[in-house]
């Protein structure tokens, strides 16, 4: 492959490179195709602060923060590998990389060890290694250890992604004096909007105080959620490979499920070189917690309807858009994937590819990237003008039909609140004097 690499373009290695880096390639893609339409879209100025707001706490809290809680949270539950000592401790730390597919069983641990040494980081298999022995205590050694990471790790991003939701309500809140949902603002005119909060606080009222307590502490139970999923999700993972020769089911999510929750560690960026970050599979259902902690501390049944389109097209398309773009264009779902199969299918026919052909692959493989990452931004723009017009439809309906049953309660309670007609009194007291 060192052939083919040599061959291609700088851009193209750097897309195939961009694609394997993560988180950072997720915070890229969230900046440029999420960020910039979701905050330009919205529907007034004092929404658009509130959306800012959001997606920079977002962006703090996933790309920012969880890279340095996560290098704490992995140096502290490495203990649990087992070694002893300064390079036993850097070892601890290398072995957390391995993937939950490779430690299944004791012969995919020992290949996978031996690859991350020789192949990814490119060093001889360390003494301690070559001493101890590659056991199956280890490999349970290194199981518990991750699962205590990702456990705990886990459970401190899902309350600081719970916690996004009821901080933007209150920053809505604080800008507008209001407590409206900010998206709602200029729809209609201010008065309508306020007698349609009114009739929302009667609606509440009248629910029963059970319903009434759940909503009034909704944001602490979206906080929980965020804690004991992780806690519930880790802890069943680890379960999974208990079993000393898993079939069926458990099989499948060993080697389907697990790793994709495992964290990736770069190998490009010196800078986050050994720098735990979140994976796909964790940084999606931290979004999901994400929808639930904002549905609990929406402010309208309008927003509610909003969040779950809206955010659920968007959290789509975020995490599968471009890879499904991908395999429809090309059969990949990656630009090194687009050209080996290219690679594969010409080597089949017997055809011996040169440099101008090889360079002619990773081109197309690399704009069939470039493609999937505009149908994906499209996307994306279309669930957010979905959602707002959702919301802005909701509003002018529900202010019709408020008008409406105003004007027919006017018309039924006139005759009522009419004055009765005063008797004639004259005319009663000279029929009186002629009888």
């Amino acid at each position: 492959m060192s052939a083919i690499t040599t061959a291609l373009p700088a851009w193209v290695l750097g897309l195939r490179d961009f694609q394997r880096l993560g988180l950072i390639n997720k915070a890229v893609i969230d900046v440029t195709a999420v960020d910039i339409p979701f905050i330009a879209m919205a529907k007034n100025k004092t929404e658009q602060k509130e959306r800012i707001l959001r997606q920079s706490l977002l962006l703090v809290i996933a790309f920012i923060l969880a890279p340095i809680h996560s290098t704490l949270i992995a140096r502290a539950m490495s203990k649990y590998v087992g070694f002893v000592g300064d390079a036993g401790k850097a070892l601890n730390k290398t072995l957390m990389q391995l993937s939950y597919k490779d430690l299944g069983n004791l012969e995919s641990f020992q290949t996978a060890v031996s690859k991350l040494f020789k192949t990814t980081l490119n060093q001889p298999l360390p003494e301690l290694l070559v001493k101890n022995g590659l056991t199956d205590a280890l490999r349970h050694n290194i199981l518990k250890a991750k699962s205590h990471f990702l456990r705990l790790d886990l459970a401190v991003e899902g309350v600081l992604f719970s916690l996004i939701g009821p901080a933007k309500v209150m920053f809505g809140e604080w800008l507008s004096g209001k407590k409206q949902f900010t998206g709602e603002f200029g729809i209609v005119d201010q008065s309508t909007l306020n007698k349609l909060y009114d009739k929302q606080a009667e609606a509440k009222a009248k629910k029963k105080p059970w319903r009434q307590f759940l909503q009034q502490h909704s944001t602490l139970f979206s906080m929980a959620l965020g804690v004991i999923v992780p806690l519930l999700g880790a802890t069943a993972l680890h379960r999974l490979f208990k079993a000393p020769s898993p079939t069926g089911v458990s099989r499948w999510f060993q080697q389907h499920i697990a790793p994709h929750f495992d964290y990736h560690y770069s190998q490009f960026i010196k800078v986050f070189k050994g720098v735990p970050m979140l994976s796909d599979g964790s940084l999606l259902l931290m979004c999901i917690l994400m929808q639930i902690s904002e549905l609990a501390a929406a402010r309208s049944k309008r927003e509610v309807k909003e969040v779950a389109i809206q955010r659920s097209l968007l959290d789509v398309t975020f995490f599968f858009g471009i890879p499904a773009f991908m395999r429809l264009l090309s059969g990949s779902t990656s630009v090194q994937g687009a050209m080996d199969k290219k690679i594969e299918a010409a080597a089949a026919k017997g055809i011996k590819l040169g440099e101008a052909e090889l360079k002619r692959i990773g081109k197309v493989a690399g704009w069939t990237y470039g493609v999937s990452y505009l149908l994906a931004a499209t996307a994306i723009i279309g669930s957010i003008a979905l959602g707002n017009h959702f919301t802005r439809k909701g509003v002018r309906d529900d202010a019709q039909k408020l008008e409406l049953k105003e004007r027919f309660l006017t018309i039924l309670l006139k005759p009522l609140a009419a004055p009765l007609p005063r008797p004639n009194m004259n005319q009663w007291a000279t029929a009186g004097g002629k009888r």
